[in-house]
């Protein structure tokens, strides 16, 4: 089989490159390169909810985000959790 690199936009050398990169940086830089790469894909992610829905205040974003990432039943879920506790403005 083929060699197929873990994203379509990226090609071989590129992927290999970025591996032998990640290699020589030892676990604990690792995890840190990751912490770094994952809270700005959260931004990136918060940010476009934003945008997609200007009108919703915080909360209702976290909630809508929770329905677009784990599903509507979650969501529900939460937001029924929230009222309960009259956090829910």
């Amino acid at each position: 089989m083929p060699y197929r690199t873990q994203s379509s936009d990226t090609s071989r050398a590129v992927e290999e490159k970025q591996v032998e990169i990640l290699r020589r940086l030892g676990p604990s830089k690792r995890l840190e390169t990751m912490r770094k790469l994952s809270r700005g894909q959260k931004q990136m992610a918060w940010s476009a909810l934003q945008r997609s829905f200007p009108k919703m205040s915080p909360r209702e974003l976290q909630v809508k985000a929770v329905e677009l990432w784990f599903g509507r039943e979650l969501s529900v879920q939460l937001e029924q959790t929230l009222k309960e506790r009259n956090r829910w403005s």
